[in-house]
């Protein structure tokens, strides 16, 4: 299933329901450091400065983004290292392709296309599996629209690690454009008429959910969920602090579902009581 007008959407209500609940919002000012008292933490310092005072600390962001924050007198070395130890889910390769027409050969499902020729010789980036799907076929509205993706390695793209988004230099947006026309060639095998509507191609690969999401490596479900990593074998919604809890797709259960049922599980150790999801969606 699809949210109707996607994350933006999803994201746009999310942000106004916290309006009328009061929610402060401060972007652009991230969190530097928590400051602690025992197993309590008591602030969290920002990077311009000022404090801000809670009964309770919730951290939807990558766990290990967190384990920088917390001196070693507030949390041993030791249970920080195994934290940064979790291996990352892999990121992806995603094209976005708005299109003069909507497309007839794929419909309101998805495509799951091979590239049996795997990692070119020019960039070195294996493109194995790619999931293919037109939202505007699926919504029945908006921009005809494809949009396709595939797991890569950020490996390829740490050199511009450092770099800012939409600033990276040539030699990437060269990179990039490359490996959309590797897609879009697949992807025309089994959708003839793509290439005669394509209006705009954008790209965004590892680095760029690095960028928004900050995830480690560009991992687009967090820490993986492989079944080695699964259990108490992984972040939980509490971790060492009575007031720190835990959300997002990299304690639990992974995807945009996962992360809405995380909320709830979140919210119940927060609540200190059972069946808190069974009551609201029940």
């Amino acid at each position: 299933c699809r949210i109707r007008g996607g994350g933006g959407a999803l994201i746009e209500a999310l942000v106004e329901r916290g309006r009328e609940l009061g929610v402060e919002y401060r972007f652009g000012n991230g969190l530097a450091r928590l400051e602690c008292e025992g197993r309590t933490v008591v602030r969290g310092l920002l990077e311009d400065g000022t404090t801000v005072d809670a009964a309770e600390f919730v951290a939807a962001c990558h766990p290990k983004l967190v384990m920088d924050m917390l001196s070693d007198d507030a949390l041993k070395p030791m249970y920080k290292e195994r934290v940064r130890g979790f291996r990352d889910s892999r990121g992806a390769l995603q094209l976005f392709v708005r299109l003069a027409a909507p497309l007839e050969s794929i419909g309101a499902g998805c495509l799951l296309l091979r590239d049996a020729r795997g990692a070119s010789a020019a960039d070195d980036v294996s493109i194995d599996v790619v999931l293919v799907t037109a939202p505007d076929a699926i919504e029945a509205d908006g921009t005809p629209r494809l949009e396709a993706m595939t797991y890569v390695s950020d490996e390829p793209f740490r050199r511009w690690r450092e770099t800012r988004v939409l600033k990276r230099g040539a030699e990437y947006e060269a990179l990039k454009s490359r490996l959309a026309e590797r897609m879009i060639a697949l992807i025309e095998t089994a959708i003839p008429e793509l290439r005669d509507r394509i209006v705009d191609v954008y790209t965004a690969t590892p680095l760029t959910d690095e960028w928004y999401t900050r995830n480690v490596h560009g991992g687009v479900f967090g820490i993986s969920h492989d079944v080695e990593q699964m259990g108490t074998n992984r972040p939980m919604p509490r971790m060492r602090f009575r007031n720190l809890f835990f959300t997002g797709h990299s304690i639990m259960m992974p995807g945009i579902c996962g992360t809405f049922i995380n909320a709830f599980n979140t919210c119940e150790w927060i609540r200190g009581d059972e069946g808190f999801f069974e009551r609201v969606v029940g």
